[in-house]
């Protein structure tokens, strides 16, 4: 059984496309990280949302890194299981609607909605407008108990902590 975690669309783009290069690199770790190590998976809500938006964004882009997790997201998806995600049930809608009525991205919700159920209890992000902003990371932290970290600090937060 891996360590399954929610991983923000982010940073899956900012790994395949990023300007700022430290970004990058830390997106990158963590993408790799994950896909290359048993014990890691990424989280998945049950109704297919995030897989959905994974591959909404990914599809835009060309290169190494986007082709493996192209091919990786279409192997699970057409049913060869690699071990790599994990299929969660994300908590109900109401339990989140503080965040939703506070401005929060409504396409950000099923990542909120999908960690507090992983065995990790943590998304890694690098969305400063939406799940990474101190307003809504502290009340996400603080409602729901759930790690909040930047790719930069996931290392130490979230796959050796």
């Amino acid at each position: 059984m891996s360590y399954d975690i929610v991983l923000d669309t982010n940073v899956l783009r900012h790994s395949i496309d990023c300007d700022d290069d430290s970004k990058a690199t830390a997106c990158l770790h963590v993408v790799f990280r994950i896909l290359d190590d048993d014990e890691y998976s990424i989280a998945l809500d049950t109704d297919g949302e995030i897989l959905d938006e994974y591959k909404r964004n990914i599809s835009k882009h060309r290169g190494v890194v986007a082709q493996r997790l192209e091919n990786t997201i279409k192997k699970y998806a057409f049913g060869s299981h690699s071990g790599q995600f994990e299929w969660r049930f994300p908590i109900d809608e109401d339990e989140v609607s503080e965040l939703a009525d506070r401005g929060f991205h409504d396409d950000d919700l099923i990542f909120v909605r999908t960690s507090p159920k992983t065995r990790s209890e943590s998304i890694i992000s690098s969305d400063g407008e939406s799940i990474a902003d101190e307003e809504y990371m502290e009340w996400i932290e603080e409602e729901l108990g759930v790690t909040v970290c930047s790719p930069e600090d996931a290392n130490s937060e979230v796959f050796d902590g």
